[in-house]
């Protein structure tokens, strides 16, 4: 298990997609689980298999990406969908 914080924060966005890339790369020939902490949704979209968003401390969501991007239920988790650089 590998866990990232905020791993690709301070990159520009073609470099975040080639890093993105290469860590979901390297995932699936090692098998790899990863926890990512991320504010970009964006983000934890593009690599994650479930995703738990928290507010206050507390988990206030969570679920498969596409379930969470279609049909946020707390108004945070829309919050970090509108802010997100990947946003569709």
């Amino acid at each position: 298990m590998v866990v990232f914080d905020e791993p690709v924060s301070a990159l520009d966005l073609s470099t975040q997609a080639k890093l993105l890339n290469l860590l979901v790369d390297i995932q699936d020939r090692l098998d790899l689980t990863y926890i990512v902490i991320s504010h970009d949704l964006g983000v934890v979209k593009l690599i994650a298999d479930r995703v738990a968003v928290m507010y206050n401390g507390q988990i206030v969501e969570r679920g498969r990406p596409s379930c969470i991007f279609e049909q946020p239920d707390h108004f945070h988790t829309a919050a970090l969908i509108k802010a997100t650089s990947y946003n569709e």
